[in-house]
């Protein structure tokens, strides 16, 4: 499985055979009945609860092209299983599974689906560490994007104001890693998905929820010297397990 995960005191390692690990009986999700409502569409249902829209369809007798009509009741089972680890605080996000998993002291505290880097623009993988959040982030356009702005004959943006033309949305959470980061976003039916440039995103309707989770980060790590980063108590480690 590949992984990205922001933890302490974890070294990744690539596995092989009999050195895979065993499965975890870490599980998150449910099954339940939800109420469509207006507007609303496979896609978008199954990026806002984390489950693949064409399984959705099917566990619903319906073709994946159907028009939903409010009111329909869809049965849902966004079940997921943490991946084994050493994680003790930190956040570990599982690549192909769309999963973040948040994790304090050792125990899983939640997990959200997300979207990440398209295949040509993959979420990158090194360790990298978190390194401070912010709310209503004015978007500075990498160089990178505004060159697909301008191959692509669209008006090339350099800065974004927040706003709901910010692609980042309301909240982010910067990485060492350049530009890319964890953040909402204007785009909801791409979580779940391999769409973005690299970075993490997540619903916005789980603003209110992984906002405050995520907030207890924002403190001084202990043994940290002052003249480096030192916001965030989590190094972030993005690998891939065969």
């Amino acid at each position: 499985i590949a992984v990205l995960s922001a933890m302490s005191g974890w070294v990744p390692r690539p596995v092989h055979g009999a050195d895979v690990p065993p499965l975890s009986d870490a599980i998150v999700g449910e099954e339940f009945l939800y109420t469509v409502r207006h507007g609303e569409s496979l896609t978008k249902i199954g990026a806002r609860f984390g489950e693949n829209p064409a399984l959705l369809a099917r566990e619903n007798g319906l073709r994946f092209s159907s028009a939903l009509k409010p009111g329909t009741i869809l049965q849902i089972d966004n079940r997921h299983i943490a991946p084994n680890s050493d994680l003790t605080n930190g956040i570990l996000i599982n690549i192909p599974q769309r999963m973040l998993f948040h994790f304090r002291s050792t125990s899983l505290i939640t997990a959200y689906p997300v979207g990440l880097g398209r295949p040509n623009w993959p979420t990158p993988t090194g360790p990298f560490r978190i390194i401070g959040k912010q709310r209503d982030k004015e978007w500075v356009v990498p160089e990178s994007i505004q060159e697909e702005m301008r191959q692509a004959g669209k008006e090339v943006l350099t800065r974004v104001p927040p706003g709901p033309d910010n692609p980042l949305g309301k909240y982010w959470i910067g990485l060492s890693l350049g530009s890319i980061g964890i953040h909402g976003t204007i785009a909801p039916s791409s979580v779940y998905h391999f769409q973005s440039h690299g970075c993490v995103r997540l619903h916005p309707d789980e603003d209110t929820h992984w906002t405050p989770e995520l907030c207890f980060l924002n403190v001084p790590i202990k043994g940290v010297k002052r003249d480096t980063l030192h916001l965030i108590e989590e190094k972030v480690a993005m690998l891939y397990f065969p």
